[in-house]
Parts: structure tokens; C-alpha cells; sequence
């Protein structure tokens, strides 16, 4: 008897390079900053791979340092990189990040043109779909552009014919799309996400007019078989028809960074899944991991190898020498 195959996650989405700075200093200010990459669908595709998931990953990237920096660092870290291609006809996406030492970071995009917006459409009539068990997207993609919202409405239609689940997280990003669009994109493709990843207030971008024991339910009418809210330092919740579980966070000593700490969750819950655990462990394994990227500066630096998740959640704190 031949082994099962393992089942294999493709993300699909922009990647930025990033320059941030070191708090105190402000990035006006400082002497020196740091640089990385970001990118919702890609930390999830590293967190999946450190893991020991069948990952691709599919974009576009420019011909310049960033890019290169980018699909290296991707290769490095176990993602399956086919579907990347470099362009020589716009850059690849750019962020600054600028993070005071009292509050949250102010994030400056420069993203047009870019690398990933000029082929957005040819990249995903080109995605291997009939390889992939899950097809991981995000509410980013569409908010790019027109053309992006389109190749994603087309990418939906191709999943859907092919019966592979589409996972999407919401992440909901104010500066490229209203809370109107994103809404409205929301409801229209409901039945087409078997699963949908949230917090509250982004599922209230969905039904703003919907009580709080409602809106789960009005996601299932709408055709959506699963519904996971993320509630930071509250933990999580798991929803479908049949029951709803919650599970509570990882409380950690020092938050450091909490940017990407939903993207982690995303593919520590997804990793789970793979698994073939129950819900119960599938959150539990999304909370560590959200804690987990709390502790370390960057997007996705902090996602654990799965040597390093079951100490995690064994509470293993002493070196091992």
C-alpha cells in the first residue's frame, strides 16, 4: 500500500520588502534601519514550511535587490517557489514601517507600479490548482486593484470547479480598499470560501448590522462551511453549523512585535488541520503560534520549527544541553 500524499497549501499574494526601524528612534531619525520582507500569504507559506508543510508560493517579484533577497530567503526557508517570477518591467513592492517607541506603527505603501500588480491576472490563470488541497488567499489582493479583484473573482472560479477549499483571511487593510468595498466583495463570494478567517470587527465589515451570536450564522447562509475569529490576547473561536469551540491565548512574558501574529495563527491552525487534529488542537495550535510571533521582531522570524512548537506548548523553558 502506497503512502498518503501530504496534503499541500498554495498561497497566493504580494510580497514587500520592508524597512523598519529600531524604537527609540523614529525612521526620519534613525542612522540605520532594518531590512525584511512582509507579506501576508508569504508569512504564512514560511510558517506552513518550518513546519514540514508542502508549500508553494506564487508571485511576483522585481529585478532588484529586494526581489532577489526575497525569493532567496523564501528557497531557504523550504517554500516551493515554481510559481515566482521575477519581472523586469516594475519594481517589487515596497513598505516602510515606522514604529514609535508609545503606540502602533505608521506602514507607508508603495506599490504601484509593481511587480506582482503588473502580472496579477497571469499569475493566477497559471496557478496549479488541481495540485493543491488548500488555496490559502487574503482580502489584501483584491484591494490592489481592479485587475487584482478581478484575477482573484477568476481564481475563485477555478477553485470552485475544481472543488479545492479556499481558505481566506479577511485582513482588512484600510489604506488600499473602504470598509464598504471590502465588505461588499465579502458577501458577494461567500460560498465560495470554504473557510474564513477573521477578528470581530473585520467579520463586521461583512454584517455591520449583525448581533454578535449572529454572525456566524449569517456567514454559513451565505454558503461559508467555517468561521475562525481571532481575538488577539483573548485567544480564538471556532465556528461551524454543528458547534463552536474556543480556545484561550499563550500568555508570554514581553510582547516585542505583534505585527504578523494573525498570519501565523492562520497557518498554525491550517498546519493542524494537515495533521488531521481535532478543532480543540487546531486553535491551540493557532494561539501558540500567534504568540509565538509576538516575541521576535519581523513578520514571520519568529515562526517556530515543530521541534520548537512542541516545547512551546509543553511550557519547556530550560536549555537543553
Amino acid at each position: 500500500m502506497s503512502e498518503a500524499r501530504p496534503c499541500t497549501a498554495c498561497c497566493f499574494g504580494e510580497v514587500l520588502g520592508l524597512i523598519s526601524n529600531a524604537p527609540p528612534a523614529r525612521l526620519a531619525d534613525c542612522a540605520a534601519a532594518d531590512l525584511g520582507f512582509a507579506g501576508a500569504e508569504s508569512n504564512v507559506a514560511i510558517s506552513l514550511a518550518r513546519l514540514g508543510h508542502s508549500t508553494d508560493f506564487v508571485t511576483a517579484l522585481g529585478d532588484d535587490p529586494f526581489g532577489w533577497r526575497i525569493l532567496k530567503s523564501l528557497r531557504a526557508e523550504g517554500v516551493r517557489t515554481d510559481g515566482v517570477e521575477i519581472a523586469v518591467e516594475a519594481p517589487t513592492a515596497l513598505m516602510l514601517r515606522d514604529r514609535p517607541a508609545w503606540g502602533e506603527p505608521a506602514v507607508y505603501y508603495y506599490r504601484r507600479p509593481s511587480a506582482f500588480g503588473s502580472r496579477c491576472s497571469a499569475l493566477a490563470e497559471r496557478i496549479p490548482l488541481e495540485n493543491a488541497d488548500i488555496l490559502f488567499l487574503t482580502g489584501i489582493t483584491p484591494a490592489l486593484s481592479a485587475e487584482c479583484r478581478d484575477a482573484v473573482e477568476g481564481l475563485l472560479d477555478r477553485a470552485d470547479a475544481l472543488g479545492t477549499q479556499v481558505w481566506f483571511d479577511i485582513n482588512f487593510r484600510g489604506k488600499l480598499w473602504s470598509r464598504e468595498e471590502a465588505g461588499a466583495f465579502m458577501r458577494k463570494h461567500l460560498d465560495r470560501f470554504h473557510g474564513i478567517f477573521a477578528s470581530v470587527a473585520e467579520a463586521r465589515l461583512v454584517f455591520p448590522e449583525a448581533g454578535e451570536q449572529e454572525i456566524a450564522c449569517r456567514f454559513f447562509d451565505g454558503g461559508t462551511r467555517e468561521l475562525v475569529l481571532k481575538a488577539g490576547s483573548d485567544g480564538a473561536s471556532y465556528h461551524s453549523r454543528e458547534r463552536t469551540l474556543k480556545h484561550g491565548p499563550f500568555h508570554i512574558s514581553a510582547e516585542i512585535d505583534p505585527i504578523g501574529a494573525g498570519d501565523a495563527f492562520n497557518a498554525g491552525f491550517l498546519s493542524a488541520r494537515f495533521d488531521g487534529l481535532p478543532i480543540k488542537d487546531q486553535l491551540e495550535r493557532g494561539c501558540a503560534l500567534g504568540a509565538l510571533a509576538c516575541l521576535t521582531r519581523g513578520d514571520w522570524e519568529g515562526a517556530p520549527t515543530r521541534p520548537e512548537l512542541e516545547r512551546f506548548i509543553r511550557r519547556e523553558t530550560a536549555s537543553h544541553r
